[in-house]
């Protein structure tokens, strides 16, 4: 049996069918041999909680699942994932359905990509969705939730709570 010949890549969509054709036959090795890509070990926690209509991927069968059924290559982005590099979320809005990368780094999680099926765009309402999302997912975790340990005490229910403090601090 021949490998497959590449195609020319005369054009930008020459290079779209390319990396179409690679991602379809990464998924189908990985389905028939998923130990090729260690589906059971954990992945890292996402960084934010998702909604109802951001939904976090939350283990390495989610994310080969997302692949197959959005026919790209999401997959590739375990070994990212797996050194909390990448987080990963499927999207579903007003009828659109796409799959979301956050991007960490020196300076936090940053949008990433934000694909369609078969990597199409996604509407400008789902770009606002999701950016609304990621700006109020990025605020509150900006915020400290327990800035102050709590002190024991020898009657537990006595330990002082930060909201014993409202108004000491600003927050």
């Amino acid at each position: 049996e021949h490998p497959p010949q590449p195609l020319p890549l005369h054009s930008l969509g020459g290079l779209q069918q390319m990396h179409d054709r690679v991602a379809r036959e990464y998924q189908e090795r990985v389905g028939q041999d998923a130990e090729a890509v260690d589906l059971d070990s954990p992945i890292p926690a996402p960084p934010y909680r998702g909604t109802k209509h951001i939904q976090a991927l939350t283990d390495p069968k989610a994310i080969l699942e997302e692949g197959a059924l959005m026919d790209h290559c999401v997959l590739s982005y375990l070994p990212a994932v797996r050194a909390g590099d990448s987080a990963l979320y499927k999207v579903e809005f007003q009828g659109e359905r796409c799959t979301l990368e956050l991007a960490g780094g020196r300076l936090g999680w940053t949008l990433g990509q934000l694909r369609g099926r078969a990597n199409a765009r996604v509407t400008p309402e789902t770009r606002t969705e999701v950016e609304r999302w990621f700006a109020t997912a990025r605020n509150a975790s900006a915020r400290p939730t327990s800035w102050m340990p709590q002190l024991a005490h020898e009657d537990e229910s006595e330990a002082y709570q930060p909201d014993e403090l409202q108004g000491v601090f600003p927050l």
